[in-house]
């Protein structure tokens, strides 16, 4: 998901600073649902709480938020925490998506294996 990150944000800078730029006092907001607000929370991280919408760097800078509902689970705890000032997840109480992570998936292997056992 980082590369899919990655990608947008080669693609999406330039015309995101553009349409800023014909927007003075604009800010930037990113969302998502599930993959995609897994994908806004990690473009948002590789952007920064200040997006830089100037063609000169620091000239133009506009805050940066993110609200991500059922974002797919794609940071880790410090990431989150230093995320936390412009980095919103939603999440309702029995979505599994958003705490699916290698380490819940091989629990549940384990567990599938030993009710297979029996």
């Amino acid at each position: 998901m980082l590369e899919g990150a990655r990608r947008l944000s080669a693609d999406l800078r330039e015309p995101v600073r553009a349409a800023l730029a014909s927007r003075p006092g604009y800010a930037l907001v990113l969302t998502g649902h599930s993959m995609g607000g897994g994908l806004a929370s990690l473009l948002a991280l590789l952007w920064g709480p200040d997006f830089d919408a100037g063609v000169v760097a620091g000239a133009d800078v506009r805050p940066l938020r993110c609200f991500a509902y059922g974002p797919a689970a794609t940071l880790t705890l410090p990431l989150g925490q230093a995320s936390k000032g412009f980095v919103t997840s939603v999440v309702n109480a029995n979505d599994w998506i958003p705490r699916l992570s290698i380490a819940s998936v091989t629990h549940l292997r384990a567990a599938l294996l030993l009710i297979h056992r029996y």
